[in-house]
């Protein structure tokens, strides 16, 4: 069976999330490119390592580079840091997305030579909690680049306009992206809301839009309770986010009803001279 060989890297970000220190964890399968990649918030997934490998041997998955990214911090002039995770994972906006696409993924693709394919079918990202709303909204922004996401107790909160999210995935056209959602029965209830009612609100927002989703529940347990360290469970949801991988790319299924009055689920975006 082939390994994996474990790098740690520091990037900051230069023109997105500027100044922002991120510690990034990557391994490297040690067999030939090119590769499929997987980004993993908060820290580094080992247990979606494990399963990767196990499902590229079983020719169910590709090879993968694997990165875990924990959430970035800023240093002040006299040296405290400040914890940048709800700026970073909680905005309902494209500038970590940018930073990911632009900055952090070149930047260690160019330091370690990688051969990444460049189709967005190959590219995948999760997290827990913040970090799985994040995965969505990266997927959302940049659905040129991320097509399959993991989202672990997604928290589609009030923190950083997260909570208008369902809104938009209910009233958009329908994005391709293939999307494993788990949450759990003992969510934290906070000032900023409900994580178990904003998880059903998320994933029946996902369904109302046709999108490709599978959704787990766990009674009993607790926010995040499968993210990390529980092999069989990666295995299960990556065996299902990449189904069929070589021959069909990551489609939208259908629209909403409402959505398909004005877009054709098969028309495509232009370019215009429109601005």
């Amino acid at each position: 069976m082939a390994e994996y060989k474990h790098f740690q890297r520091q990037i900051i970000g230069k023109k997105f999330k500027k100044n922002t220190v991120f510690d990034v964890s990557i391994a490297i399968p040690d067999v030939p490119g090119p590769y499929a990649l997987c980004i993993s918030h908060d820290s580094y997934n080992d247990a979606e390592e494990k399963a990767m490998l196990m499902l590229a041997e079983e020719n169910k998955a590709p090879y993968a580079v694997c990165i875990g990214v924990y959430a970035g911090y800023l240093k002040t002039a006299n040296g405290t840091e400040r914890f940048m995770r709800c700026d970073d994972y909680d905005l309902f906006n494209r500038e970590y997305g940018d930073f990911l696409v632009y900055e952090l993924i070149p930047s260690l693709s160019e330091e370690f030579n990688l051969d990444i394919v460049p189709s967005p079918d190959y590219h995948y990202i999760s997290g827990g909690s913040s970090g799985g709303m994040s995965a969505m909204t990266v997927s959302w922004f940049h659905n040129e680049y991320f097509r399959r996401a993991f989202l672990s107790s997604p928290s589609f909160m009030s923190m950083g306009r997260g909570n208008e999210f369902p809104n938009y995935i209910r009233k958009c056209e329908t994005k391709p992206i293939r999307l494993y959602v788990e949450y759990s029965e003992n969510e934290p209830d906070e000032y900023y809301g409900s994580i178990y009612l904003a998880s059903i609100e998320g994933i029946k927002a996902l369904e109302y839009a046709g999108y490709d989703i599978q959704t787990d529940y766990f009674p009993g347990e607790n926010h995040c309770s499968r993210n990390f360290g529980h092999f069989d469970d990666a295995y299960k949801r990556l065996e299902f986010i990449w189904k069929d991988y070589k021959d069909k790319p990551i489609t939208a299924p259908r629209n909403s009803a409402r959505i398909d009055v004005v877009v054709d689920i098969n028309s495509k975006w232009e370019k215009t001279d429109v601005k």
